[in-house]
């Protein structure tokens, strides 16, 4: 599964050992981890019975745009380039060029359908946009 998605609740269930066995052969042929193939295949269920996920299909700004804590992303331009990127309280006051990061995808996501791809940064009107590639979860990106 897309490794930006963190899963901070632990669920557990038993099935029996045949069952076990079917999900195993199941993930490998996707590619995917166990855990990964049962995770997606409840999402895919609890849409078909008609369930809204909240946050399911958060897009890159809300997940990367201020952590938590507040702190905000800026990246420091040197030149026409981006020589880094860190997140802080507010704009760094240091006398070098710092400017704010914006996050998001290429197309709406879907965590049950998509993977993002590395991102891809562009300095635009005094703003770094870093731009995740969204693309259908395939054997083509596992």
């Amino acid at each position: 599964m897309d490794a930006s998605v963190k899963f901070e609740q632990l669920v557990q269930f038993r099935v029996p050992t045949h069952m076990s066995a079917a999900i195993d052969q199941a993930a490998k042929q996707k590619c995917q981890s166990k855990s990964d193939y049962v995770r997606q295949s409840v999402v895919r269920q609890l849409e078909a019975d008609g369930i809204t996920i909240p946050g399911a299909a958060a897009d890159a700004g809300a997940l990367y745009d201020r952590l938590t804590d507040g702190k905000q992303r800026y990246a420091l331009i040197v030149g026409d380039d981006i020589a880094g990127i860190s997140y802080h309280d507010a704009k760094p006051e240091d006398g070098r060029n710092w400017i704010p990061v914006v996050h998001v995808d290429s197309e709406p996501f879907d965590v049950a359908r998509h993977w993002r791809l590395a991102p891809v940064y562009a300095i635009e009107a005094g703003r770094v946009v870093c731009t995740y590639p969204v693309v259908a979860k395939s054997l083509e990106h596992a």
